[in-house]
């Protein structure tokens, strides 16, 4: 088949095929846009549900509105911020002084309000 820079020797047989051929590849290329808008979209949507989930976590842990005595018992362990909170299994938690099953139960309820947990024993997160 003769190359498209050399148009002298196209018949119209030839320049029908070339012209399928274009007009396969706008498709492609139409149809491969479609899909990078997509995929853009929708790492757009999870960059903003990651974000939201780090601002939650960088807020101090007084907006989890727990008992001042569990807060600062957990102040006194170091636990400042719902992120280090988070990064606590509910081991380490009962482990701080004067908490117990109450004030682990307290914690676990409100971070499931802001759609939180605390860490497993693999130091991953059921859902967040």
């Amino acid at each position: 088949m003769p190359t498209i820079t050399d148009l002298k020797v196209l018949d119209q047989d030839s320049l029908t095929a070339v012209g399928a051929e274009l007009w396969n590849l706008e498709i492609l290329i139409e149809r491969s846009t479609k899909r990078r808008d997509v995929i853009l979209a929708i790492l757009e949507q999870r960059q903003c549900q990651i974000e939201g989930i780090l601002k939650k976590r960088a807020i101090d842990i007084a907006s989890l509105a727990l008992t001042p005595r569990f807060t600062e018992c957990l102040r006194k362990a170091g636990i400042k911020t719902i992120a280090q909170l988070c990064e606590r299994t509910s081991d380490q938690i009962s482990k701080i002084s004067e908490t117990g099953t109450a004030c682990l139960e307290e914690i676990e309820a409100a971070l499931a309000t802001k759609n939180l947990t605390l860490a497993t024993t693999n130091g991953k997160h059921n859902s967040s």
